[in-house]
């Protein structure tokens, strides 16, 4: 039996709801519990995905053609192809009414409580399983009408051609993905990027990890930019390296949408953060890592329009990948001489 509530806020979500609404949203709820400053947002669950499916019959037509395609998905060119017909399936169908008029509802409340018409938001996915890069977000999005349309794009997401041969390596089915979605106020950021609570490089599990660029984060999510790079030692909060790259590209805000930017010159080689952002986004970083217990890998925005500190906002937060064997110091000048034949 379907549940009648299928859109929760982030204040109603803890971790512990990750099969409701899907990993990133449930991490967002737990944060925002614990205080910490994360955009205003809700979540759709999992179930309205599968409530859509069933109404408008398009989850019999994925499963039918699944079937028919099974082996083309792994495939690398045919394994696209079938991905962007099982998306075309889900894209081009209508929300039915009465899903489309809760979301706007939803959205309409955001708009509110930021007192601003048609305010930007991110409209993201978020699997039950973590599968980085694997389906879609989508920036800068404004009004009722194209937040539903995004919605739609995001659940087509989940059969990217790299989310598919995930399911299929790992014994899931093809056909149907529990994927949840993030409706969160977007962060209009002076810098963003990610910050690791270890260094994913040398496992050395006392050094958090800062990589920054100006603008929005995804030009460091994507690599479209070689970001500034700073360490921050976990005892003394002090930092230990700094590598201020040159930086040519940036993504910001343009419209209702976002695009690459070319960086002005002036900032090509300047800081993307001061040393006080770096120090409290350190901080805050410990804070998240004492409460998960583990690890983590977290994203991460400094609004241009607010001052600091108030102006840190938690974009997600996951557990870091399995770390590399953490070799002190004695370790890597041995290997080293060995390597070298002394």
């Amino acid at each position: 039996m379907q549940s009648k509530k299928w859109i929760f806020w982030f204040d109603e979500l803890c971790k512990e709801h990750n099969d409701l609404v899907g990993k990133k949203c449930a991490n967002l709820g737990e944060m925002t519990q614990m205080g910490l400053r994360v955009p205003t947002g809700f979540a759709i669950s999992a179930e309205a995905w599968a409530r859509f499916a069933q109404m408008s019959g398009v989850g019999e037509k994925i499963k039918r053609f699944c079937e028919q395609h099974k082996e083309e998905f792994v495939a690398p060119t045919k394994g696209r192809e079938a991905s962007l017909k099982v998306r075309e399936l889900i894209e081009t169908q209508e929300m039915p009414d009465e899903m489309a008029r809760e979301i706007a509802r939803n959205y309409e409340l955001l708009c509110q409580l930021n007192a601003v018409d048609d305010v930007p938001v991110a409209v993201r996915s978020s699997g039950a399983v973590s599968m980085p890069g694997a389906m879609e977000t989508y920036l800068n999005i404004r009004g009722e009408t194209d937040v539903v349309k995004k919605v739609l794009k995001v659940w087509g997401s989940a059969y990217t051609h790299r989310a598919t041969v995930y399911r299929f390596q790992e014994g899931l089915p093809i056909d149907y993905a529990s994927i949840g979605v993030a409706v969160m106020q977007l962060v209009d950021a002076k810098a963003a990027g990610v910050m690791m609570t270890a260094n994913p490089t040398t496992g050395n599990t006392s050094e958090f990890v800062i990589e920054s660029n100006w603008g929005l984060g995804e030009s460091v999510v994507s690599g479209i930019v070689n970001s500034d790079r700073y360490i921050v030692d976990r005892e003394s909060m002090e930092i230990t390296d700094k590598a201020i790259n040159k930086k040519l590209k940036r993504v910001v805000l343009a419209g209702n949408k976002s695009e690459v930017d070319d960086m002005p010159i002036e900032l090509q080689e300047v800081s993307s953060l001061t040393d006080e952002e770096i120090i409290e986004l350190a901080k805050v970083g410990l804070k998240i890592e004492e409460h998960f217990g583990v690890p983590m890998d977290i994203e991460w925005a400094y609004d241009a329009n607010r001052p600091f500190p108030e102006n840190l906002f938690l974009l997600q937060a996951r557990p870091m990948k399995p770390l590399p064997e953490y070799k002190d110091a004695v370790d890597k000048i041995l290997d080293m001489m060995l390597k070298r034949g002394l």
